[in-house]
């Protein structure tokens, strides 16, 4: 096969850990601190990045093409017939626990039925990447669902995954990466026709304004040149004299109400939010920072909370203003079973709320 002619390495995404799988090497394995990916999730992004760039570098590898598999742990899927609506695919999309925009997405529809993949796109485009950085050229990132051999194997060789990819057709299909090009090009394609309709716009103005001004001097509107050949004598005048005002020292200027200063409103987008999942559930972060986000709170930060608890905590700073408090928590009440809040001095000098989730309502 063409596209193998440089291939020398398949790679394997799992949850907590990264492998290289190569011909004539063993393979090599990378694995994720708890505290840099949880539950598919990438909590410091600054160590991920590091972890995998250094991985990378003392693999050795350069200048060849390869294909990232996507373990079943890292994978949502779902089988729907061939008659189930754009509703129920939906639907399901829905149940993944991370915000929709992070959301890897492909639906095969074959005469078996109708196939729904769905993962963090998040962790696998990083490691694209950083991959390429180092001349590897990950083309295609596969879920390892598409063949049922791997499905029922943990022991992945490089002879097993080649044998996985020979049916092009079904690779092209689910190939993540297919997807990302797609969004792309539509964007590209957005911003080239907004830019027409931008120069079109122009262009009418500029006519319209050229002929409002051809018709304003047609109509006489605007002294013409021989008017003005003819000075006109001005009458000279004299300046009224006024009498001097001197201001004693007991004189004083009382300002107008709009000058008096006043504190300013602090916006929705300026409130910094941290939320931390203390549940234990993956992605609850996430859809709490889609909620907070609809009501205008954009400034959000996500992480985990140390422990684990049913209460969710809700942690305002004294410069909040009650509407926004208000709003925060009966957004909060209406996902979970728990809620309590609290008025602090000051959280952290990074955050003006801090949320604390809980336990969630069925």
């Amino acid at each position: 096969m063409s596209f193998f002619a440089k291939q020398n390495a398949f790679l394997l995404l799992r949850k907590d850990s990264l492998q290289i799988i190569t011909k004539s090497q063993q393979p090599q394995q990378l694995t994720f601190p708890a505290e840099v990916v949880r539950h598919q999730e990438v909590i410091n992004r600054q160590k991920f990045e590091q972890l995998i760039s250094d991985f990378f570098s003392k693999s050795k590898l350069s200048n060849i093409q390869g294909v990232l598999f996507l373990a079943n742990d890292v994978v949502f899927q779902k089988q729907l017939p061939q008659t189930a609506s754009e509703e129920d695919i939906q639907n399901f999309f829905n149940t993944i626990p991370f915000s929709q925009e992070t959301i890897g997405k492909k639906i095969i529809r074959t005469k078996n039925g109708i196939s729904l993949f769905a993962t963090n796109h998040d962790l696998y485009n990083t490691v694209v990447l950083l991959a390429k950085q180092q001349a590897i050229d990950l083309k295609k990132v596969i879920p390892v669902a598409i063949s049922p051999s791997l499905t029922q194997n943990n022991n992945f060789s490089f002879q097993l995954l080649s044998k996985a990819m020979s049916n092009g057709q079904l690779i092209e299909l689910v190939n993540f990466l297919k997807e990302e090009e797609e969004k792309k090009t539509k964007n590209i394609q957005t911003n080239n026709s907004s830019m027409k309709q931008y120069l079109m716009l122009g262009a009418s103005l500029l006519f319209l304004l050229g002929t409002i001004a051809v018709a304003v001097i047609n109509l006489g509107l605007l002294p013409s040149h021989k008017e003005n050949q003819h000075p006109t004598t001005v009458a000279k005048v004299t300046p009224l004299k006024r009498p001097a005002v001197s201001l004693t020292p007991s004189t004083s200027i009382t300002p107008l109400p709009s000058q008096t200063s006043s504190s300013e409103t602090v916006s929705k987008a300026a409130i910094k939010i941290q939320i931390l999942n203390g549940s234990g559930i993956s992605g609850q972060a996430n859809l709490v920072k889609d909620h907070l986000a609809a009501l205008g709170f954009t400034n959000i930060q996500i992480g985990n909370a140390s422990s684990v608890s049913a209460t969710t905590k809700i942690t305002f700073t004294k410069q909040i203003p009650s509407s926004y408090s208000n709003s925060i928590q009966e957004e909060l009440q209406t996902l979970f079973t728990n809620v309590e809040s609290q008025q602090s001095a000051s959280i952290s000098a990074d955050y003006d709320v801090l949320v604390e989730t809980g336990e969630a309502k069925e």
